[in-house]
C-alpha cells in the first residue's frame, strides 16, 4: 500500500473517543505512536500504517479484540465529517451509497467501496487487499460495522443482512459479530462484503434535506480535493526520504531541493496538512527498520547506520518506543513466527 493511504481526522477522533471509554488516553496513544504533532483538527489525516499500529496498541492495552466492531457501532455524522451529513440528508439509501462510493476517499482511501446489484440482492464490498487479512482484521471489522450501523441509523429501517463476509479467519468473538450484524459472517472469503435485499435501497431517509445535502456535498468535494493534495505531498516527501535515508542524506534541505521547494515552503505545506518533516522522517524510519530487520543478511548495526542513527543505542531506544521491543528481540520474534508458520499444516 502506498504511503499516501490514510484515514481522516474525523474518523480518527471517533476511534480515540471509543478508546478513551475503554480506559486508554489519546495522549498515551499519541506518544507511543510518535504522533505528538497531530492535533484534533477534523481535516487532518493519519497514514494507514499508523492506523494499523494504533489499533494494535489499543487492543494490546484493552484486551478487547472486538474493538473494531465497537468503533463501528459508535459512528455519528461528525465521524465522517461533511460526508456524514451529506449521507444522512440524501433522498434514500441508494443515493447515500452512491455518495459514499464517489466521495468516501475524503474519509479514507484504503479501499474502494463496491456496489453490485444482482436480481434481488445488493452486494456492498470494502476490501483492504494490500495487507494480510489478520493485519487489517480490526479495521475491516470497523468499516463493515460502520457501514451497516450508519445505514440503519439514517434509514431507521432496522434492516436485515442476508450475508456478511470477511477475509480473515474466524476469531473467537463470534457473538459480537452476531450482535453487530444479526448473522454469523462467513470467514476466509475473497472479499469483505455486506449482502442485503435491494428493497432497502428505496428506503427514504428520515432526515432527507435537499438544501443541507447540497451544502454538505460541496464541503465534501473540498475535503476530498484537500485529502488528495495532502496525500500527494506526504507521499512525495516520504518517497524522497526513503531514497535518501540509506545514504544518510534525508535532510529537510535536500528533500526540499528535490521537490523544488524552499525549506520554509515545504515545512509550511506539511504543517497545513497536519504533519512535520520530523514526523515523516520518523514514520519512514520505522517502516524501513521493520523491513530491514526481516533481512537476515543485515546486522542490527548496519541497519542503525542505514537509518541515520549515530549509534546502535539510539536506534534501539527509538525502535523500542515504536514496538515495545529491541531490534534484536523483534528479529527473534519474527524468526519464531516464521518457524511456526512453516510447521503449521494449515
Amino acid at each position: 500500500m502506498s504511503a499516501n493511504t490514510f484515514i481522516s481526522g474525523s474518523l480518527l477522533k471517533t476511534i480515540l473517543d471509543v478508546a478513551e471509554t475503554q480506559g486508554v488516553s489519546r495522549l498515551f496513544l499519541f506518544q507511543q505512536l510518535g504522533l505528538e504533532q497531530l492535533n484534533s483538527a477534523q481535516d487532518q489525516s493519519l497514514p494507514f500504517e499508523k492506523v494499523i499500529d494504533l489499533f494494535e496498541l489499543i487492543i494490546s492495552q484493552t484486551g478487547d479484540r472486538t474493538f473494531g466492531l465497537r468503533v463501528g457501532r459508535h459512528i455519528l455524522p461528525g465521524s465522517l465529517n461533511a460526508l456524514g451529513y451529506a449521507l444522512m440528508s440524501s433522498k434514500n439509501l441508494y443515493e447515500a451509497l452512491l455518495l459514499q462510493k464517489s466521495f468516501g476517499g475524503a474519509i479514507s482511501n484504503c479501499a474502494k467501496l463496491g456496489i453490485n446489484i444482482e436480481e434481488s440482492l445488493v452486494n456492498v464490498s470494502f476490501t483492504i487487499a494490500q495487507y494480510p487479512p489478520e493485519t487489517v482484521r480490526s479495521i475491516h471489522d470497523m468499516f463493515l460495522s460502520m457501514f451497516w450501523n450508519y445505514a440503519n441509523w439514517i434509514t431507521r429501517s432496522n434492516g436485515q443482512l442476508a450475508q456478511v463476509c470477511f477475509r480473515h479467519a474466524q476469531p473467537d468473538y463470534t457473538d459480537a459479530y452476531i450482535e453487530t450484524f444479526g448473522v454469523l459472517p462467513l470467514f476466509e472469503q475473497q472479499a469483505c462484503r455486506l449482502v442485503f435485499d435491494k428493497k432497502y435501497l428505496d428506503d427514504p431517509l428520515y432526515q432527507s434535506d435537499e438544501s443541507l445535502n447540497s451544502l454538505m456535498l460541496e464541503r465534501t468535494k473540498l475535503l476530498l480535493q484537500k485529502a488528495k493534495s495532502s496525500a500527494s505531498l506526504y507521499a512525495a516527501v516520504a518517497y524522497q526520504v526513503r531514497k535518501l535515508m540509506p545514504e544518510q542524506k534525508a535532510t529537510l534541505t535536500l528533500v526540499a531541493e528535490r521537490l523544488n521547494l524552499s525549506e520554509r515552503s515545504l515545512s509550511r505545506k506539511l504543517k497545513e496538512e497536519g504533519y512535520s518533516f520530523k514526523a515523516v522522517l520518523m514514520s519512514v524510519r520505522e517502516s524501513l527498520a521493520l523491513e530491514y530487520l526481516r533481512d537476515r543478511d543485515l546486522s542490527v548495526t548496519d541497519i542503525s547506520s542505514k537509518l541515520g542513527y549515530r549509534d546502535y543505542s539510539s536506534f534501539s531506544h527509538a525502535f523500542r518506543s515504536w514496538t515495545g521491543r529491541s531490534p534484536s528481540e523483534f528479529r527473534e520474534s519474527q524468526s519464531i513466527a516464521s518457524d511456526i508458520n512453516r510447521s503449521d499444516p494449515l
